[in-house]
C-alpha cells in the first residue's frame, strides 16, 4: 500500500518480490519470517553489497541488530546496533552503540509510539521468528506428503489412508526440526546479565501460563541463556497447535524422551536432567495434549 496519503487507499499485490527474501535458505525454505543485520550508511539506509547477517537465537551477540536501533543494558558484551558504517567500511564501533539506555541521542524519541527498543523483546523476536518458520515449514512439508502419498495410492489401488515409508521419513525431519527449535539446540550462551529498558520483561513473563509451581516457558533467564527453562512458548501457540497430527504428536512424543532422559543425543545435551523434569512438569500441567501423550506412553492415568 502506498504510505502516500489517498483519497480511497489501495493495496498492492506483491508480485514475488517479498518472497525473494522471505522464501529463502533464511526462512527454511517457506514463506516466512526474517530478521536480519544490514551495514547501514551515514544517512541510515543499508548497503547490501557487503552482504547481510541472519539474525537468530544462534547468532553471535556481536553480529547483532545491525541496522536496528537496541536499548538495554549487556555487559561486556559487545552487538552491532545503534551505529552506522562509513563509505565502504564494514567495521562498527560497538562501544558508542553499546548498553544504551535511551534513544533520545539518536532520534526524536517523542514521534514514535515507544521511545524504547528493548533489547530483550529483540531477543525474544529474534526467537520466535525462526520457531514460526519451523513450524511453518513442518505444516508445509506433512501436508505435501500426505497429499502425494493420497495420489499414489490412488494410482496404485492402496488403502487410502496408506502412508508411504518415505512420507513418514519426510514428517519425522520436520518434526525433528520443530524439536530442536522448540528446545533452542543452537542458542548462543551468554556472558554477561540482559536487563530490558522497558516493561516488556515483566509484562511477557506476566501473561505466561504457569503450573501448580507458578513457573512458565515464558520466565526470562537473561544470565546464560535467554528463558529459564528452554522449551519455546510458541508451544501454546495455534500455529502449533495448527499442525497436521501426524508431525505434531510425533513433535511431542519425540519432545517427551528427551525430557524424560530417553532420547541422550549429543543435540540435546545443553539440558540438564534438573532443567528437563522442569519443563516436563510445566508441560504436564499447561499443555492437555502432551499431558495425554505422557500418560499413553508411560500408561499413567494421572
Amino acid at each position: 500500500m502506498s504510505q502516500q496519503k489517498q483519497v480511497q487507499p489501495a493495496f498492492i499485490r506483491d508480485q514475488g518480490n517479498c518472497l525473494a527474501c522471505h522464501a529463502t535458505g533464511r526462512t527454511q525454505n517457506v514463506p516466512g519470517y526474517l530478521m536480519r543485520s544490514v551495514f547501514p550508511d551515514g544517512r541510515v539506509q543499508p548497503r547490501y553489497g557487503p552482504g547481510t547477517l541472519l539474525t537468530d537465537s544462534a547468532s553471535k551477540f556481536k553480529e547483532r541488530w545491525a541496522g536496528w536501533y537496541v536499548t538495554g543494558t549487556h555487559g561486556e558484551m559487545r552487538h552491532m546496533g545503534n551505529n552506522t558504517c562509513e563509505d565502504d567500511n564494514t567495521s562498527f564501533d560497538r562501544e558508542t552503540g553499546a548498553n544504551c539506555t535511551a534513544l533520545n541521542q539518536f532520534i526524536a524519541t517523542e514521534k514514535f509510539l515507544s521511545p524504547h527498543c528493548d533489547i530483550v523483546a529483540l531477543m525474544v523476536l529474534q526467537h520466535q521468528s525462526q520457531m514460526h518458520n519451523a513450524i511453518a515449514a513442518a505444516n508445509y512439508k506433512t501436508r505435501q506428503a500426505v497429499h502425494q502419498a493420497k495420489q499414489m495410492n490412488e494410482l496404485l489401488e492402496r488403502a487410502p489412508d496408506h502412508l508411504r515409508e518415505t512420507a513418514q521419513r519426510r514428517s519425522n525431519t520436520a518434526a525433528e526440526r520443530v524439536l530442536q527449535h522448540l528446545l533452542m539446540c543452537d542458542e548462543f550462551k551468554l556472558t554477561d546479565q540482559i536487563i530490558g529498558s522497558s516493561q516488556f520483561t515483566s509484562y511477557f513473563e506476566k501473561i505466561g501460563k504457569r503450573d501448580r509451581r507458578g513457573r512458565s516457558l515464558r520466565d526470562f533467564d537473561l544470565q546464560t541463556r535467554l528463558f529459564r527453562y528452554p522449551c519455546s512458548y510458541l508451544i501454546h501457540s495455534d500455529a502449533f497447535d495448527g499442525l497436521p497430527n501426524l508431525v505434531r504428536i510425533k513433535v511431542l512424543q519425540q519432545l517427551l524422551a528427551v525430557l524424560t532422559g530417553k532420547d541422550i543425543r549429543e543435540a540435546y545435551q545443553h539440558l540438564s536432567s534438573e532443567t528437563r523434569r522442569a519443563i516436563r512438569e510445566i508441560l504436564s500441567d499447561t499443555k492437555p495434549e502432551f499431558r495425554k501423550v505422557e500418560a499413553f506412553t508411560t500408561g499413567s492415568t494421572n
